[in-house]
């Protein structure tokens, strides 16, 4: 085919799209549905946005590797989880536009990218949580004619108001670029990431691109490392297509800027010659039936909830009535039981730093025996040794102690809950659909076969009112061993300087008794060092236990009042009808059949 002809069809696709968004809105706007979905869609396609998603783990290099594209360091990019916005990044002039929650916009340079709103710190963490997203211009070969790249925050953070940020952004991308560390390759996590959240969210196209390849020496372990990761993952993506690379981002970019090459910027060539072609041949299709297949599905879950509407409406007003009464005793059972699950997390969460007490003594101890063996060549004064040698070491251990104990004891303790809070849920969303969403839909409703897929269900219950699933927002954060550790700080150099004073250290020539002083000082003062780390981990914890408990709370009242406000609905509409006048039901058949056939029109 032509190029001629090829743009000729997708205009063809693009207007008839265009007229069964029209025709969906109309129904959706009958029934008293928000169709944001429906303008973002239609925005899309008007303005031929095609958006290209880079997702992985926290510090697997998405940002280093945009900045690889860029031939810049545009982006933050740091060992520690950095990113807490999503980045949207087009063709144009440098230039950095920040567009926040309230509707306000404001203008930095280009240069300030790198400090602003990071989650590196408290104030750029505060600042991130008041920001939708940045729009970054930058001159890149990849991002014309509509094309944007995506950074977002890592997946897998404690941190799950970043990671539900990404997980809110996947369904509206086109294509998807994961990355992997080479030193990790597709961890359990990963293989869940990518089945559940870009796969279940019909992203088709999937770049998946091996980072840090440079960290592996020998080139046969790491031609078994990519083989045996591709063939993992062509059992995950059997019926997409998948293209995998392997890459240092990292040396690429510097490698951009050198004439010193080794070989880092031909493998990134590789995967943007494909990325290349792909926007050349594949994009119109691939923006095409993406938007029919969110056109597909909003249908389906508008279908389920008008379903439920006519179910209801066709039972005697007096059963609405008791059915109401009967809601009543179970929203009670399951504040009761919200009340017992609030409790065991509190408790669950108050024990974690009664199973680290020891291992914080332990911590500290090590830290006073490491600078006891170290050479003490190095003294210039007190602080500048204790910085290099008891905190640093001190802080690594705690970071540690994070990843290794209180993490995966967080993580534990909000899987369980969560479990029990689906069952909680479930409870509520049966007493509702036993009577009006299961009966009679299978034999006259568009919508009948996504009830035979359990996902379908959970996808529709999360996007309509009526059937809101549980998607609790896990409102932690990390426990930032950085800030513990400069909370700490105080305690050794003030008192440790207090001890030393008579001695007039700072006029001692003999190296080897500064030193001894020194951890003399340390040793004197290591209960008070090991309670202020108590007492920060203490109110780290229990901050994170205290918004967890909140989000609980919001998510059950939130599903109750859903469901509430649906019966109430329902009843209120009930009450009007007369024999004479059957609208209300009518106009919800009427939404079915129209619904029936732009799903027919659909490609």
């Amino acid at each position: 085919m032509s190029e001629a002809s090829k743009i000729k069809v997708f205009n063809e696709k693009r207007k008839k799209l265009l007229d069964l968004l029209d025709q969906t809105k109309k129904v959706s706007d009958v029934e008293n549905v928000d169709s944001i979905v429906l303008e973002e869609i239609k925005n899309k396609i008007i303005e031929n946005i095609f958006s290209i998603i880079v997702v992985g783990e926290f510090s697997s290099g998405k940002s280093t590797f945009i900045n690889s594209l860029l031939r810049e360091k545009v982006l933050p990019a740091k060992v520690l989880p950095t990113t807490a916005i999503i980045n949207i990044i087009e063709d144009g002039e440098p230039e950095a536009i920040v567009h926040y929650k309230d509707g306000n916009i404001n203008n930095i340079n280009i240069e300030d990218i790198q400090s602003f709103a990071t989650a590196l710190n408290e104030k750029g963490k505060q600042e991130a949580a008041l920001i939708d997203h940045m729009l970054i211009k930058y001159p890149c070969e990849y991002t014309k004619e509509g094309v944007r790249i995506i950074d977002t925050p890592g997946v897998e953070d404690l941190d799950k108001q970043r990671e539900e940020i990404t997980y809110n952004m996947i369904p509206k991308s086109d294509a998807a670029i994961l990355l992997l560390d080479a030193r990790r390759p597709l961890k359990n996590s990963e293989r869940i990431f990518l089945k559940e959240k870009i796969l279940g969210n019909n992203i088709n196209k999937l770049f998946i691109v091996m980072n840090f390849i440079d960290c592996i020496n020998d080139s046969a372990e790491l031609n078994n490392v990519m083989k045996s990761t591709y063939e993992n993952l062509k059992q995950i993506t059997d019926k997409v297509d998948l293209k995998f690379y392997g890459i240092s981002a990292k040396k690429a970019l510097l490698e951009s800027k050198s004439e010193e090459k080794t070989g880092y910027s031909e493998k990134l060539k590789e995967f943007e010659d494909d990325l290349q072609q792909f926007l050349i041949e594949e994009k119109g299709d691939t923006l095409i039936n993406n938007s029919n297949n969110r056109i597909k599905y909003f249908i389906e879950d508008l279908a389920i909830m008008i379903n439920f509407k006519i179910n209801a409406l066709s039972k005697p007003l007096e059963e609405l009535k008791a059915k109401e009464q009967e809601l009543n005793s179970v929203i009670k059972k399951i504040q009761e039981e919200k009340l017992l699950i609030k409790q065991e997390v509190n408790k669950a969460f108050n024990e974690i730093l009664v199973r680290v007490q020891p291992n914080i003594e332990g911590i500290v101890s090590n830290a006073i025996n490491h600078v006891e063996s170290q050479e003490c060549n190095d003294i210039k004064d007190i602080e500048t040794y204790l910085n290099t040698k008891f905190k640093d070491f001190l802080l690594k251990e705690l970071e540690g102690l994070s990843k290794g104990k209180i993490e995966p004891d967080i993580k534990e303790i909000v899987g369980r809950t969560e479990n029990k809070l689906i069952s909680l849920m479930k409870d509520l969303d049966d007493f509702i659909n036993v009577d009006f969403a299961a009966q009679g839909i299978a034999s006259d409703n568009i919508a009948a076969d996504v009830y035979a897929d359990d996902d379908a269900v959970v996808r529709t219950q999360l996007a309509m009112g009526i059937g809101a699933y549980f998607a609790v927002p896990l409102l932690l954060k990390i426990i930032t061993f950085g800030a513990v550790v400069g909370a700490v700080w105080v305690i050794p150099v003030v008192l440790v300087g207090y001890f030393l004073s008579g001695m007039a250290i700072v006029n001692i020539a003999d190296k080897y008794l500064k030193k001894k002083a020194i951890i003399k000082g340390l040793r004197g003062n290591k209960n008070n060092i090991i309670e202020n780390i108590e007492k920060q981990i203490r109110e780290n914890i229990t901050g994170i236990s205290k918004e967890y408990s909140i989000a609980i709370e919001n998510m059950v009242s939130t599903k109750i009042n859903d469901t509430k406000n649906s019966l109430s609905e329902v009843i209120k509409e009930k009450e009007k009808l007369t024999v004479e006048e059957e609208s209300f039901l009518k106009a919800h058949k009427d939404s079915l059949f129209n619904l029936e056939s732009i799903k027919q029109q659909l490609m």
